[in-house]
């Protein structure tokens, strides 16, 4: 107890001698809107490959729209009013790389009737796609679009005149998957598709059987290949929202036989495995995931610290945010994700819900790479990294070796003259050589004994 006292006197007394200030996220956060002016409520967003943010909010004024962040500001795609669309369904709007907004819609009796799937650029509203009758496509769902503009959905469909409405999976206007066939539905109305720039389509569906699975269709005309289903360890797929990347890869969420959930990887052909499953810190997972092409993958989850957002398994290095972190003024309770929001440049578009009541549309965009030993990401090797591995923000937590990367990076892209001073090398080293020293004869650090070399 008298060493581990000493130990944690020395690294107080750096920390006193140290400018303290606040760990960095990898991530800079902006918010694209929030509920502090005309918005009351948003859906999840989705983003496209130059960072452009799409989402669908409720207003003050009760009045619901499709939306578009970019370069700063918001603009309105298409509004419920009297001359055009009577609603829009609670959805994610697919967009392209070119800010291409894709929505599905109802119109009013003034601009025709009807449903279908429409787009715009926030200068004009296009129809895509509207129902038809007595054959053809009678409802549409979200739909899904690829980056090279590629769109998916789901929705129903009349095969012949007279006959039965049928549930199906649709790429562009041409018929994936129906009800007509092995399978007896797909998903629920939680539950989205996704589609790549190939034209594959992965969505969760339900076979005859009473098999459930996820599945990836790369040609129309029931192909349908299961990625993962419910007659091997996996129970369900309930709400499930998978992603496909350009190379096939899907990304999804499931329910086991034994117990618990996960996010899971898997292709055509190839049996799925596991990203991260429940145990440990983490104890369940919101059934949405997104995949870029690098093969990143985005997921919400339930924790032992609160519910966080993550870019891989690992609780520490693959934390993008948790609850209580500091945020836009406030502190963040919740947050939700699209399957559509993560583009390949590693930007994150999720809905958050700050403790001050504020709500909005946010982008997590990842900082450059830093310096071996920049445990703060800004830009130099200095006494504020020693801070941060003071108090465990350094990779590896309270490490021995990140001390020792730190302490042979110092002085690496040494700060502007007019960045925040630190202590003169002699206080530094006074700093480490008091820590190294209780340290090396014996210290206990988080709980673990370093004996004597360890260090």
């Amino acid at each position: 107890m008298r060493t581990t006292w000493r130990a944690s006197f020395a690294l107080t007394f750096c920390a006193i001698l140290l400018p303290a200030s606040a760990v960095p996220a990898a991530y800079t956060f902006v918010s694209v809107a929030d509920t502090t002016g005309q918005y009351f409520n948003f859906s999840a967003p989705a983003i496209n490959a130059d960072g452009w943010v799409t989402f669908r909010a409720e207003l003050d004024s009760f009045h619901t729209g499709i939306y578009l962040g970019h370069d700063g500001g918001v603009t309105t795609i298409a509004h419920n009013n009297a001359t055009s669309f009577q609603s829009f369904a609670f959805q994610t709007p697919g967009i392209n790389s070119a800010g291409d907004v894709f929505f599905a819609a109802n119109r009013t009796g003034l601009a025709g009737g009807g449903n279908g799937i429409f787009y715009g650029d926030g200068n004009s509203t296009n129809t895509y796609a509207l129902n038809m009758s007595p054959v053809g496509i009678t409802t549409f769902g979200r739909p899904l679009v690829s980056p090279a503009g590629e769109i998916a959905f789901r929705g129903s469909h009349i095969e012949v005149a007279a006959g039965p409405i049928r549930a199906g999976v649709f790429s562009a206007l041409s018929v994936v998957e129906s009800s007509s066939g092995a399978f007896a539905d797909f998903g629920n109305g939680n539950a989205d598709l996704a589609v790549n720039d190939q034209g594959a389509v992965v969505f969760s569906g339900m076979l005859d059987t009473g098999v459930s699975g996820i599945y990836v269709d790369t040609a129309a005309g029931g192909n349908a290949v299961p990625i993962a289903d419910s007659s091997g360890t996996f129970s369900n797929f309930v709400h499930s929202s998978p992603s496909i990347n350009n190379q096939g890869v899907v990304a999804f969420h499931a329910s086991l036989d034994a117990g618990g959930d996960g996010i899971f990887k898997g292709s055509s052909g190839q049996m799925a495995t596991p990203l991260v499953i429940a145990g440990g810190v983490f104890s369940s997972f919101a059934p949405v995931a997104s995949i870029n092409s690098a093969g990143t993958i985005v997921y919400s989850a339930i924790t032992v610290s609160g519910s966080g957002l993550f870019a891989g398994p690992d609780f520490a290095a693959d934390r993008i945010l948790l609850a209580g972190d500091a945020m836009f003024g406030s502190t963040i309770t919740a947050h939700a994700l699209s399957n559509a929001s993560l583009n390949d440049a590693g930007q994150i578009a999720f809905r958050y819900t700050l403790a001050n009541g504020v709500n909005g549309i946010a982008v997590a965009t990842p900082m450059p790479p830093t310096l071996p030993g920049d445990f703060d990401f800004d830009g130099d090797v200095d006494g504020r990294d020693f801070l941060v591995w003071q108090r465990g923000g350094s990779p590896n937590g309270v490490n021995s070796g990140d001390l020792a990367l730190w302490q042979s990076q110092y002085g690496a892209a040494p700060p502007t003259a007019n960045s925040t001073a630190v202590p003169e090398p002699a206080t530094l080293a006074l700093c480490l050589a008091l820590a190294l020293s209780i340290g090396i004869r014996r210290c206990q650090i988080n709980g673990s004994v370093l004996r004597e070399g360890q260090l």
